[in-house]
């Protein structure tokens, strides 16, 4: 990510996107990417907690900033996630 390049996500660079403590705080990789369906928001999670205590909220453009290999997941649908397993993105239907 730089600032000369597009953004490319279906969300504005200050949108608010859905992180957790790992991440934000620990600062632990981004294991799984979820693009929901009802609202079109962006999730970017370690994998480690499903506890709603644990997340926290950080603006799309500070997630990408911090890791900018993520920009390629601007293709994952709506209603999809993307994990992160053995170096490789899998792609499959998130469930609500």
């Amino acid at each position: 990510y730089k600032d000369c390049r597009v953004w490319r996500f279906d969300q504005c660079k200050d949108c608010a996107a859905i992180t957790d403590k790992f991440i934000s705080e620990n600062k632990e990789p981004i294991r799984v990417v979820i693009h929901y369906a009802d609202d079109s928001s962006w999730a970017f999670l370690s994998g480690k907690s499903n506890d709603t205590n644990d997340g926290r909220v950080v603006s799309m453009e500070e997630i990408i900033k911090e890791n900018p290999l993520l920009s390629i997941l601007y293709v994952l649908p709506e209603g999809h996630r993307a994990e992160l397993k053995n170096k490789k993105w899998f792609v499959s239907l998130e469930y609500s």
